[in-house]
């Protein structure tokens, strides 16, 4: 996809000129500055070292309790499947180092049995992808994700992510060929739609088609499959909406992002849902708050859009 910008001046629109990123390393010091705003993610470590690799960003995903690796390239011949295999490789064989970075570089201690290792993945940042790099990724079970970045004048900046659009699964092409990808898919799972809904029952997926229709409109929306189901998410990730797949229904949570990896209490921050209807039970502990409904029909539909769309919206100016 051509990313494409005009600016607005008394309805006329002029197109903004591109510009070339000198270095990888301003690619990296951009994005590491804004880890939390681009992708949720906190930055644990900028070119931290585990065995012979020097990984770009270490992160961790605060929601998902994994880590996540984030790698910067100007150069368009290395290979997205071996890289990216390779360091997930690196990261399961080397649990303890990384574990040790993180508690170094946080004042939240980790124990290997809190980590997610199911949910690691790789992000690759670069001004552009070969048609063979897009493609090499092009499968539903890659646990990486590949996003363009380009500068305009006037210090405008765009993100795009590449979509895969493949139904098929890469361990059934590459199981007899690569040792390495039989290793990594091993711990590491990519959750998506069709093997969601693999051993569900048509109900339960129809269910779920209804709803996500109807929210698919709003602002940002975006969802990113895990081991449960599926999670909504929005840039800024404000609140967080969960829809777990369950037999006969889908409970939905609302989490507040105050309790994630953050050295604030929940009860700083003065929100809650407007649900006139008390739709939603309401579930506090110590360190959380969750706003939970199951959803066993389509009843309530318009109404639980109508909720949802403003959990999306909220803003936490404390945050």
């Amino acid at each position: 996809m051509m990313n494409i910008l005009y600016k607005l001046t008394k309805s006329n629109l002029k197109e903004l000129e591109s510009k070339k990123f000198i270095l990888e390393k301003d690619i990296q010091k951009l994005v590491e500055k804004n880890t939390q705003e681009l992708f949720g993610l906190d930055l644990i470590k900028s070119e931290f070292i585990v065995g012979e690799f020097r990984l770009d960003s270490l992160c961790f995903d605060n929601e998902s309790n994994s880590f996540v690796i984030i790698e910067y390239k100007r150069d368009q011949t290395y290979s997205v499947i071996d890289q990216g295999y390779s360091y997930l490789a690196t990261m399961l064989n080397n649990k303890s180092d990384f574990i040790l970075e993180y508690n170094e570089n946080s004042d939240h201690q980790l124990k290997r049995e809190d980590v997610n290792w199911k949910e690691s993945r790789i992000i690759f940042i670069s001004p552009s992808f070969t048609i063979f790099q897009k493609n090499s990724v092009n499968f539903n079970d890659i646990p990486f994700e590949l996003w363009e970045i380009k500068k305009f004048e006037d210090d405008i900046v765009a993100f795009n992510k590449i979509i895969s659009t493949s139904k098929e699964a890469i361990q059934k092409l590459e199981s007899k060929k690569s040792s390495i990808i039989n290793t990594v898919s091993k711990e590491v799972e990519v959750y998506n739609y069709e093997n969601h809904f693999a051993d569900r029952g048509p109900e339960i997926q129809q269910l779920y088609d209804v709803l996500i229709e109807k929210i698919s409109s709003f602002e940002d929306f975006s969802v990113r499959g895990f081991s449960g189901g599926f999670q909504i998410r929005k840039r800024d990730k404000i609140v967080t909406i969960w829809i777990n797949l369950r037999k006969d229904h889908l409970f939905i949570d609302v989490v507040k992002k105050g309790f994630f990896g953050n050295k604030k209490n929940i009860d700083e921050y003065n929100w809650k849902i407007d649900d006139p209807k008390n739709l939603f039970e309401i579930n506090k502990t110590k360190n959380k708050e969750l706003y939970q409904y199951r959803m066993y029909n389509t009843d309530n539909l318009d109404y639980l859009v109508m909720v949802l769309k403003q959990i999306h919206e909220t803003k936490i100016s404390t945050w």
